[in-house]
């Protein structure tokens, strides 16, 4: 768990949330880019009507379920497009 003040390497972080899907370390790099989740989560879904994801619309950085969070398979692979670019 990352704790308040804690000084973490963001390459950790994103190490954390990639290999054991680190919840706190979603929640610590959404912070730190947008001063808090709820703000990361309006970048996500900016970014998401950017890149064209018409059936994409997200509630929360961790992927947690939530009936007003979904996607698509279509906008799934090309978001992974987007990330391999």
């Amino acid at each position: 768990m990352v704790n308040k003040g804690e000084r973490i390497k963001y390459i950790d972080l994103l190490k954390l949330l990639l290999i054991p899907s680190s919840n706190d370390a979603a929640a610590s790099l959404a912070i730190s880019n947008s001063g808090s989740v709820e703000n990361f989560v309006s970048k996500m879904n900016d970014k998401a009507k950017l890149l064209g994801l018409k059936d994409t619309k997200f509630q929360n950085p961790m992927g947690f379920d939530d009936e007003n969070q979904f996607s698509t398979s279509l906008d799934i692979a090309n978001l992974g497009l987007y990330a391999i670019a």
